[in-house]
């Protein structure tokens, strides 16, 4: 069994590191605007380390890959109607094209070589799904709906925020099915 606590503590120092890297990163390239994703990260990263089950049930990544495309969709809805300009606005400053598509697309990326690390059951992969279901799926299509409410008209993202919420809650029901929450002095890799 201690070879399990060993894995599970290492996995979780690398995810730490993992999730302070991409806050910084993240942070540092598009501004204070992107606190919502940093604490998504934080979140989800606490998400996933108290889980017990090390992995999802087998058949999560086309669930995952399904998702993803849908997000890809959703980014693009967002792009081409100016969540860019809209989204930092209230901050006091707007992301320029090649900000936001960089961002998205280094995400799109992360969350395609994660669907390779979950078809073959490397648990850190779990905590980019957990994000990804939480945030890029639930929050995400949460938020649009309530934007575009507090804007009085549509906000950019809106009509592909629902899809987006769908995908997310089957993910993450999926990735809490038959999970349990670490008890003290318990770890399973």
């Amino acid at each position: 069994m201690k070879k399990d606590s060993e894995t599970y503590s290492r996995d979780v120092l690398i995810g730490a590191f993992f999730v302070a890297f991409a806050i910084i990163v993240q942070t540092w390239l598009m501004g204070p605007a992107i606190v919502f994703l940093d604490i998504g990260l934080v979140i989800a990263f606490l998400v996933w380390v108290a889980q017990k089950k090390a992995t999802a049930e087998p058949d999560i990544v086309g669930l995952y890959l399904a998702a993803v495309s849908i997000q890809c969709i959703h980014f693009l809805e967002e792009y081409l109607t100016g969540i860019q300009t809209e989204f930092p606005k209230p901050f006091g400053y707007i992301w320029s094209d090649q900000q936001f598509v960089t961002l998205n697309l280094v995400w799109l990326a992360v969350f395609v070589v994660t669907g390779v690390g979950v078809h073959y059951k490397i648990r850190l992969s779990y905590l980019v799904v957990y994000y990804f279901a939480i945030i890029g799926g639930i929050a995400n299509g949460l938020a649009h709906p309530l934007l575009s409410l507090m804007k009085g008209g549509y906000f950019p993202g809106l009509f592909t925020s629902p899809f987006v919420l769908i995908v997310g809650l089957a993910l993450l029901r999926r990735l809490m099915k038959g999970s349990r929450i670490l008890r003290p002095n318990s770890v399973s890799g």
